[in-house]
């Protein structure tokens, strides 16, 4: 009976301790950057859930998750999303919501909908709208006189830019760099609906991942892709750039941002800095942040760490590279280094299923990469994706 008890009382004990922690909801757990906010909330004393249509996904395996919940896909039910989002909310007890990934738009578009109790850390629906697509990021940026390609939006205008310069020919909303065409001066070419041009410029390729208080710039990672899978990096290293700090530190000022925040750059021989794409979400720029300082540079806006790595990858998705690369000398010697040398993004001594799991972990993405015969990271988010 005593033992009866004990067992009893333990319980009720845990379940008191998980009640007096405040919550956080994440709205995705699919990428590898869900997994970091996890683990750095959980460090902090939050109660972490996380919610997703996938029945699976990678944070699901980490022992920094209190509960997950599946939901309806937004880009196929709206409403069903929405209508979820908001009894997680109340079943919960969510305090504070951080939108991870492509969901981002969507939550913010419900964030009206619900209690003045929660704090979505994103910024309003109609300015990350304007950041997700390319056209109007770059009419932002001028406005705010931040360097950025000349870009086109119509046949006329990117016909003229052609003209003098090459040119990239790319969709206004669209992620993974899908769908890129490069043209050469002077070359005939057809402006597809839904698509912008911009001037190419030759450099660099550099992102960088924000964290943004109220228009202060709370942290910041600035990385460069080593091992690519399709146009998306699995392997980065860590990039030192004043250029690029000082370009994402005005921009958050000047428009008093507020949320995860991310840009693609060229930085070019001069070493300008020119941002080609905005997107208001994490990317692998956040891996490169003091863990523990993440949840508090969303909370509290204090500045944080950088992280003690500068070579991190996707070890699974490097594994799959080196493997394709058979013929590819040069290539497969990229992805062996990185396998070699590089610390894996979701690796940890105290949670150590996120590793191990990955692979099943992702399996319901990767069948659907496998029939439709596009990359990993052209379809991880398409149930997630806004194109209207």
């Amino acid at each position: 009976m005593f033992l009866v008890a004990s067992v009893a009382e333990h319980r009720q004990y845990i379940a008191m301790t998980e009640k007096a922690r405040p919550t956080v909801l994440l709205t995705t757990g699919r990428v590898p950057p869900a997994v970091d906010l996890a683990r750095s909330f959980a460090a902090n004393g939050w109660r972490v859930v996380v919610a997703d249509p996938l029945p699976v996904h990678l944070a699901a395996t980490s022992r920094s998750v209190a509960k997950r919940i599946r939901v309806p896909a937004p880009a196929h039910n709206a409403d069903g999303f929405a209508i979820a989002i908001r009894r997680i909310v109340h079943d919960e007890s969510v305090r504070l919501i951080v939108p991870v990934s492509e969901e981002t738009l969507w939550v913010t578009r419900l964030a009206p909908t619900l209690p003045d109790t929660v704090t979505v850390f994103a910024p309003e629906f109609e300015t990350a709208l304007a950041l997700h697509a390319k056209g109007s990021f770059i009419n932002v940026a001028q406005s705010l006189g931040l360097t950025v390609p000349e870009t086109a939006m119509n046949q006329d205008a990117a016909n003229s830019l052609g003209a003098t310069s090459d040119i990239v020919i790319k969709p206004n909303r669209g992620i993974g760099g899908a769908d890129l065409q490069f043209v050469d001066q002077g070359q005939a070419f057809a402006l597809p609906s839904a698509a912008v041009a911009q001037k190419r410029i030759f450099g660099e390729e550099v992102s960088a991942c924000a964290i943004a208080h109220h228009g202060q710039l709370a942290a910041l990672g600035i990385y460069a892709g080593v091992v690519r899978q399709g146009r998306s990096a699995v392997a980065f290293r860590r990039i030192e750039s004043e250029a690029v700090t000082a370009w994402v530190a005005a921009f958050v000022e000047l428009t008093n941002h507020h949320g995860l925040v991310s840009f693609d750059f060229i930085v070019d021989a001069s070493g300008q800095a020119y941002a080609i794409e905005c997107n208001p979400r994490a990317t692998s720029g956040l891996h490169f942040i003091a863990l523990n300082d993440i949840a508090i540079a969303i909370t509290d806006g204090d500045v944080a760490k950088p992280r003690d790595a500068d070579y991190q990858q996707e070890f699974w998705s490097c594994w799959t590279e080196w493997f394709a690369r058979l013929r590819q000398p040069i290539a497969r010697k990229q992805a062996a280094h990185a396998l070699r040398h590089a610390r894996d993004i979701s690796w940890s001594w105290r949670d150590p299923m996120v590793f191990w799991l990955a692979t099943m972990s992702c399996a319901p993405t990767l069948w659907r990469a496998a029939r439709q015969r596009r990359s990993f990271a052209e379809v991880i988010t398409q149930d997630f994706e806004w194109h209207s």
